[in-house]
């Protein structure tokens, strides 16, 4: 951390430095978090249209259901297309996110370091430098690749409680409690 009389231009700078990261990340990155929310969507949808398709079987035992069942059918294989195609995307850009970010960082610290007075550069070897940089910068990949989960995961998690409400009444308010309660005790382990 900069001493305090330089620690308005130590948040400048930082600003600045963020803002030219989210611009680098935007064209990928919003992108694929349109894909991760199709994924949810999928992932909530397709147990909903195999319960439809099991209702119409359970309905007509013994009878020729092809009308009636093939839609059903049609919409659970068009829908497990999506929800690969959208995961396979959202990895894809993701990734490129995360190489873009890597790259702008790695370059943005090595042309700060190169640009060092000697006096700036007592006390730092090039290898604390590189080994921060590859540390730093890896993070940063890594968050992208998980970053969306942040927003995805809560809200498939009221979607699943939702539809688990429709379907099996109140008793799944019983095992959402016993899944929260154990949330410790699983990190824990």
């Amino acid at each position: 951390r900069p001493p305090s009389s330089s620690l308005s231009s130590y948040r400048q700078k930082r600003r600045q430095l963020l803002g030219a990261l989210w611009k680098v990340a935007l064209p990928m990155y919003i992108p694929a978090g349109i894909c991760e929310l199709m994924v949810v969507i999928c992932n909530t949808t397709l147990p909903l249209l195999v319960q439809q398709l099991l209702v119409v079987i359970e309905q007509h035992p013994g009878q020729d259901i092809t009308k009636i069942g093939l839609p059903w059918a049609i919409s659970i294989a068009i829908v497990s297309l999506i929800n690969g195609l959208g995961n396979h995307r959202h990895r894809h850009l993701a990734l490129k996110t995360g190489f873009a970010l890597r790259a702008a960082i790695v370059n943005t610290i090595y042309q700060h370091v190169l640009t060092l007075s000697p006096q700036g550069k007592a006390g730092l070897s090039m290898g604390e430098v590189t080994n921060l940089v590859a540390v730093d910068a890896q993070k940063v990949f890594e968050v992208t690749q998980e970053g969306h989960l942040i927003w995805a995961l809560p809200l498939s998690i009221i979607l699943v409680t939702y539809f688990l409400y429709q379907t099996l009444g109140p008793s799944t308010l019983v095992g959402i409690a016993v899944l929260v309660l154990f949330l410790p005790v699983i990190n824990f382990v």
